[in-house]
């Protein structure tokens, strides 16, 4: 059964706190579709793993949520650009 409180009192913080959130997202990606696209699986996903359940939004999980959601772009995007170099017979060198 919905909890309509619950779910008023977990879009309220995320209103309270969107405008932080996407300034976060797109300090670590520039393209604002993009970051707005994170954004938003991300609330999906919090409301999944919180709300749903009853418990509280606490902005530190947002904030892990986001970070992964981020990391994990970053990551894919990494690995299309290693693809990419290597179609073209190169090697990829690690720094380390």
């Amino acid at each position: 059964m919905r909890n309509l409180w619950k779910e008023q009192e977990f879009l309220d913080i995320f209103d309270e706190h969107a405008d932080e959130f996407f300034s976060y997202c797109v300090s670590r990606i520039p393209d604002r579709a993009q970051a707005q696209e994170i954004l938003e699986s991300t609330f999906k996903r919090a409301w999944d793993e919180t709300g749903a359940a009853g418990q509280p939004l606490r902005i530190e999980r947002f904030y892990r949520l986001l970070d992964e959601a981020v990391s994990g772009r970053a990551e894919r995007a990494l690995v299309a650009i290693i693809r990419s170099f290597r179609s073209f017979g190169r090697e990829v060198v690690s720094s380390s």
